[in-house]
């Protein structure tokens, strides 16, 4: 990588940065590119050279997610396909550990975010299974599952992060293929 492009992508990773903190401190729709700009030591014009406004940094940060998502999405269905659960809790938490705050921000404060990922969900249940999309519940089973994995990752990463996220992801693919049954059963009693 030359210099000046080395710079460049810094450039634009303090910009992405100090928009991220401001956002976690104030919420997304509250910061400024004077508040960026002034964080970062920079001048405004140096925001318009990466991003348009603020809902394009935010889109261009939608986009880097969902673009690293997609080109996962084929090893991902193939794990899901072949049941090999371990490599696809893998992928799948090595993408949320790419991405960290920056997928939840997004998550909390962009509808239009989570509505990509359901779509992407959607897409590769769709592949990994191709009989489920015949299925009248297809829909519902889709938004379910994204709600759920949307849900227990924001409450892992809220709540502390007390177990890894490859453990978290196992066990949340444990969930689905077998539902409930095995975490409802009350304990063995221990013999002594």
């Amino acid at each position: 990588m030359t210099k000046q492009v080395e710079r460049t992508a810094r450039t634009r990773e303090s910009i992405v940065n100090a928009f991220l903190e401001l956002a976690n401190e104030k919420g997304m729709d509250r910061v400024t590119i004077s508040e960026v700009m002034k964080k970062v030591g920079m001048n405004r014009g140096t925001f318009y050279m990466y991003f348009d406004d603020i809902g394009d940094l935010i889109g261009q940060l939608e986009q880097d997610i969902i673009s690293n998502f997609r080109s996962q999405a084929p090893a991902i269905k193939d794990d899901l396909t072949n049941m090999n659960f371990d490599e696809s809790a893998q992928r799948v938490a090595n993408l949320f550990s790419d991405y960290d705050d920056r997928f939840f921000l997004l998550v909390d404060n962009d509808p239009h975010f989570i509505s990509e990922i359901r779509k992407d969900a959607d897409k590769l249940l769709s592949e990994s299974f191709p009989w489920m999309s015949e299925s009248p519940y297809k829909r519902y089973i889709v938004a379910g599952y994204s709600s759920a994995i949307i849900g227990a990752l924001s409450s892992w990463h809220y709540g502390g992060r007390k177990v890894p996220i490859v453990d978290l992801i196992r066990q949340l693919q444990k969930l689905w293929y077998g539902g409930l049954k095995d975490y409802l059963k009350p304990p063995n009693p221990q013999v002594k």
